[in-house]
C-alpha cells in the first residue's frame, strides 16, 4: 500500500484554503453546520473540521456514524447480494487504506480495526437500492457531500461503467477523500482543485474527479448528469450555501434525471428552508419518497426526485393541501401532521 504523500497533503491543503479564501462568495458556498458546531458542547463535533492526517481523520469521521443508534429494521424490498458484497470489499479496502497510515495514532488503529463493517457496508446497500429505484440508465453521478466516499464505492469501487464527480467543501473530508481516492483508483482519478482555472470534470466511463463545492459552477457542464446523491448534507448547509446547491443541481441535471436524497428532512440546524418546496419550484416531481416511520428504521427517509422543468409549486397551495389532506385515502396514509401536502 502507498504511504501517505505528507508533502502532497499540505499543497493541497494549502491550495484548499487559498481557492477557498479568494472571494467572499466562496466561504459562503462552502459553509456546513457552522453555527450548530459552535454551540455543540462535544469537542469531537468542535474539531471535526481539522485534518489529523489521514488515518486519524478517518477514524474521526467513522465516529460520527453511532451505529448503537442504528436499529436497521429489515426492509420490505431485497438488498441486491451482489451490491453488498462489492461494497464490503470496497469498505475493506478503504479501512486497510487508512490502518496502513504510519501516522494514525493507536488508538485510531484500534478504532478502525474494530469498527463494525457490515452495519456501514448495509447502509451504502440500501443507498444503492433507492438510488436505482427507476429503470433509468445512469451514466453520470454527482456526489454532493461525499463524507468518507461511501458513493464512490457503490458507482465506481470495481466497476468502470460510471463518470463519477464527488463534491465536498469541509477541509478535513475534502483531503480525506483525496488521498483515498488517490489509493483506490489510480490513474482514474483527477484532482480539479489544482488542475487548471477553466478545467472541467471528465465526464467518460471509469472517471473519478474531485471538486470543491464552490467551483461547482465551473467545473461541471450543464446538463451532465443523470443522478445527484445528497446523503445526510442538505438539512445540515446554511441558506446561502443550501440555495446554492441547489441552483447548481438543476443547471447540471439532465433532462428527467435524478436526485437522491437521504436525511431526517425535518431537522434543520442551519437553515429554515423547506427544500422540498424549493425542489417543486425549480422543476423536480417527487417520485418515491419511503414511507416508513420518517426513516428512523433505515437512518434517514430516502426520496427520489425526477427533473421534467414543470413547476410543482401549486401542490403546495394552501387549498390543495387541506383538500388533499381531508381525502380519507390519503389520511390513513401518512403518520405525521408534517406530511400533509408537503412532499419532501
Amino acid at each position: 500500500m502507498p504511504p501517505t504523500d505528507l508533502t502532497g497533503t499540505h499543497v493541497l491543503q494549502k491550495t484548499f484554503r487559498e481557492s477557498l479564501a479568494a472571494t467572499p462568495a466562496n466561504a459562503k458556498r462552502a459553509a456546513w453546520l457552522t453555527d450548530w458546531i459552535r454551540r455543540s458542547p462535544t469537542e469531537a463535533d468542535r474539531i471535526g473540521l481539522e485534518y489529523v492526517g489521514f488515518g486519524n481523520t478517518a477514524a474521526r469521521a467513522l465516529g460520527w456514524y453511532k451505529w448503537h443508534k442504528r436499529p436497521f429494521t429489515p426492509l420490505g424490498w431485497q438488498i441486491d447480494n451482489e451490491t453488498l458484497l462489492r461494497t464490503r470489499r470496497g469498505l475493506d479496502r478503504s479501512m486497510d487504506e487508512f490502518v496502513s497510515d504510519a501516522a494514525a495514532s493507536p488508538e485510531a488503529i484500534m478504532f478502525l480495526n474494530r469498527y463494525p463493517r457490515d452495519p456501514m457496508a448495509r447502509y451504502m446497500a440500501i443507498d444503492a437500492l433507492f438510488q436505482t429505484v427507476t429503470p433509468r440508465p445512469i451514466r453520470t453521478v454527482l456526489d454532493y457531500g461525499s463524507g468518507i466516499g461511501r458513493a464512490a464505492l457503490i458507482w465506481s469501487f470495481e466497476r468502470e461503467d460510471v463518470a463519477f464527480v464527488s463534491v465536498d467543501a469541509t477541509e478535513s473530508l475534502y483531503l480525506l477523500q483525496h488521498e483515498l481516492y488517490g489509493r483506490l483508483f489510480g490513474p482514474r482519478f483527477c484532482e480539479l482543485l489544482t488542475a487548471k482555472p477553466d478545467s472541467v470534470v471528465p465526464l467518460v466511463p471509469g472517471a473519478v474527479a474531485h471538486v470543491p463545492s464552490w467551483t461547482m459552477d465551473r467545473a461541471i457542464p450543464d446538463a451532465s448528469i443523470d443522478l445527484i446523491v445528497c446523503v445526510q448534507v442538505l438539512q445540515e448547509l446554511p441558506e446561502p450555501a443550501l440555495r446554492f446547491a441547489l441552483d447548481q443541481f438543476r443547471r447540471v441535471i439532465r433532462p428527467h434525471g435524478l436526485l437522491y436524497i437521504r436525511d431526517n428532512e425535518f431537522w434543520t440546524p442551519e437553515h429554515r428552508v423547506r427544500v422540498g418546496r424549493v425542489l417543486l419550484t425549480q422543476g423536480w416531481h417527487l417520485a418515491f419518497r419511503y414511507p416508513g416511520n420518517d426513516g428512523t428504521d433505515i437512518t434517514g427517509v430516502p426520496r427520489m426526485w425526477t427533473f421534467t422543468g414543470e413547476d410543482y409549486s401549486r401542490y403546495f397551495q394552501l387549498k390543495t393541501r387541506l383538500k388533499r389532506a381531508l381525502l380519507p385515502s390519503y389520511a390513513k396514509s401518512y403518520r405525521s401532521w408534517r406530511d400533509i401536502g408537503l412532499p419532501l
